[in-house]
């Protein structure tokens, strides 16, 4: 190639002439068939998907141009065969092309100046090309693109998390990453305290079954022999059943005593707004009958407050039943919200591959992340959060019911719901003591740990001062080798801390193994568990399988009386029943049956007038203790094994 300048050859490849300085402009190839420019070692077009090679192995249907730079004078159109080539830089000039099937020059062409499309080929062929058929080139280039795509994606499903860091570097893969996590964590989040905050734990109509047993040892309580056996040898039955569906709410509990399967006394408790009416069927002829106000005379004669009572019963249904009115969609939106400004706010990442993360002695590799995040951020973060909740009407709802809710708990009686006006109040105070805030530099260091999965495994979180002193330190690690697993949670803040380590095999969604609990470096617990399982039985979940806690010996010796060293616990179901058995070693054991009601199943009993008899009515009530009725008692007590204790 020769410069247009000077004359002098070019080397291959050279922007500059090496002789006269002057610019090159490249020589593009364009396609034959529709002449745009082309790649020169295209193999097809890639805008018609005509084939280049071929033709470019005919010089004299091959066209180079040079693209316009500058607006330049018209030239009249050549009417003779020329060959491509190159004006200098500066004093380029515009062609036309002579047409395929004429040799007749164009019109004169105007002056124009460049603008920003793609610049058509100058230049004459020699002899017309006949035309290829489009479809096929086509069908050729996208072939070879669905090959490139097909391995793409299979490279990207192996080597996805590394392809990510490559392109996006370890800060957005990082973001990638916990963004998902987050984003999952959150809305599980939601659902959880929808599904909790938005059910009421007692049903409007239904019941329980439950039978009660216990075994104890009379030398380690101080029971004498006769009272232990007795009461080794009763069970007691209830039944409680509910509708709350009417104009009142109404209930109805049953109370069986049994000795060897032989059922020796029944009380039976009727309650609704207006009365309570208490029965003993096979030993009283009549039930007795009190109003709401005789109750309360009563209640007040034993030095009990009605008013007291009633706010302990309101207490009991409100935690019973808090229905918080959470809207889930609206709770994920939030979470998720927060969850943005979280990641917004992070200062560096640093990525290293092939790490190990070791809990109760399981061991996993995973890919490690280590994020920092200065005090400013931190600031910066928190102000942005507390302004995305301040207008924000469910994160208010929220907040205001859990406060109600813990006020009712720690003073025992129902606490009115804060206002909107209080709860932005509340965060206004946050924000201008953020907006204020002259508090010591810190940085926030998390070692993020990440499985081939991509799932977040393990957090390492250090908060250390401007002079390098560690306020905060808390860990969580769940590895995962196989079947085995291990799960730890330590904290350690103003020189206390906490640990918990549990170590397990699963099998069947089953756990079996051990866990220990710490503080402060003493160990405070230790559990051993085999077959551990949460099920769902009726509207609530209970545990199946065995654990045994094991306390310290010394637990409560400063305290002068016998503190047990063990407590143990297994949950099973004997035809859909749950039962428990709960037990101190050496001193009591309990066993418990469960079973919960369907509205199907409540009936309540029928009351007539002539059946009743009211508390007041002292003389009525005198003619229900016959001599037979007082028989029948102590042949109860004295099967029983109490009547001694009555002589």
């Amino acid at each position: 190639m020769k410069c247009s300048s000077c004359s002098a050859e070019i080397p291959s490849g050279a922007q500059f002439c090496p002789s006269c300085g002057s610019h090159v402009e490249p020589t593009v190839v364009a396609c034959p068939q529709c002449h745009l420019p082309v790649n020169p070692d295209a193999i097809f077009c890639p805008s018609c998907g005509s084939r280049i090679k071929a033709a470019a192995a005919q010089p004299a249907s091959s066209y180079a141009y040079t693209a316009p730079v500058q607006p330049a004078a018209a030239q009249p159109a050549y009417t003779q065969q020329q060959t491509p080539y190159t004006q200098p830089y500066a004093q380029q000039q515009t062609y036309t092309q002579q047409p395929f099937a004429q040799q007749q020059p164009y019109p004169q062409q105007q002056p124009y100046a460049p603008q920003p499309y793609a610049p058509q080929p100058y230049g004459q062929p020699v002899q017309a090309i006949k035309p290829r058929r489009k479809r096929k080139g086509l069908a050729i280039v996208l072939v070879v693109i669905l090959i490139l795509a097909v391995a793409i994606g299979g490279a990207y499903a192996l080597f996805g998390g590394k392809i990510a860091r490559a392109l996006m570097g370890p800060k957005a893969a990082y973001l990638a990453i916990e963004g998902a996590a987050l984003k999952e964590s959150t809305d599980k989040l939601a659902a959880d305290l929808a599904e909790y905050g938005n059910r009421e734990a007692i049903p409007e109509k239904g019941g329980y079954d439950v039978d009660f047993q216990f075994d104890l040892d009379e030398n380690t309580l101080g029971v004498d022999a006769a009272t232990a056996a007795a009461l080794e040898n009763l069970t007691i039955n209830s039944k409680l059943i509910f509708d709350s569906t009417g104009a009142q709410s109404r209930f109805f509990g049953s109370f069986d005593l049994a000795a060897d399967e032989e059922t020796l006394l029944t009380l039976e408790t009727y309650y609704d707004e207006d009365q309570m009416i208490f029965s003993l069927p096979g030993i009283l002829g009549q039930s007795i009958v009190a109003t709401a106000d005789e109750l309360s005379s009563y209640m007040g004669f034993y030095g009990v407050d009605p008013e007291q009572t009633d706010s302990s019963m309101s207490l009991l249904a409100s935690l019973l039943n808090s229905n918080m009115n959470i809207n889930e969609a609206r709770l994920a939106s939030t979470f998720r919200d927060l969850a943005d400004i979280m990641l917004d706010h992070i200062d560096e990442a640093e990525f290293a591959a092939k790490q190990e993360l070791t809990a109760g002695g399981v061991t996993a590799s995973c890919d490690l992340y280590t994020i920092t995040i200065t005090k400013e951020s931190a600031r910066q973060m928190f102000l942005e959060i507390f302004e995305r909740l301040r207008d924000d009407e469910e994160a208010y709802n929220l907040i205001s019911q859990i406060a109600a809710l813990s006020e009712q708990a720690e003073y025992g009686y129902a606490a009115d719901v804060m206002t909107m006006d209080e709860y932005q109040e509340g965060l206004d105070d946050l924000i201008s003591q953020l907006e204020d805030d002259d508090s010591e530099d810190f940085t926030m260091v998390q070692k993020v740990y990440v499985n081939s999965e991509d799932e977040i495994i393990g957090r390492d979180l250090t908060v250390t001062s401007a002079g390098g002193d560690e306020n905060l330190h808390i860990l969580y690690a769940h590895p995962v080798d196989g079947s085995r697993e291990a799960f730890k949670l330590a904290t350690e803040s103003d020189g206390e801390s906490f640990d918990f380590i549990s170590s397990f095999t699963v099998k069947d969604g089953k756990k079996t193994g051990t866990a220990s609990l710490s503080t402060d470096g003493t160990v405070v617990l230790d559990a051993d568990f085999e077959d551990l399982v949460k099920q769902t039985i009726g509207d609530s979940d209970k545990i199946l399988g065995t654990v045994e806690l094991t306390f310290p010996d010394s637990s409560g010796s400063d305290m002068g009386v016998a503190v047990p060293t063990s407590l143990s616990f297994s949950g099973s179901l004997e035809g859909g029943r749950y039962v428990m058995d709960l037990g101190i070693p050496n001193m009591i054991a309990f066993h418990i049956g469960y079973t919960e009601l369907g509205a199907s199943e409540v009936v309540f009993p029928s009351y007539d007038s002539d059946s009743l008899v009211s508390i007041s009515d002292m003389e009525a009530l005198g003619t229900l203790m016959t001599p037979d009725v007082q028989a029948q008692i102590m042949a109860i007590l004295q099967q029983l094994g109490f009547l001694s204790s009555f002589e």
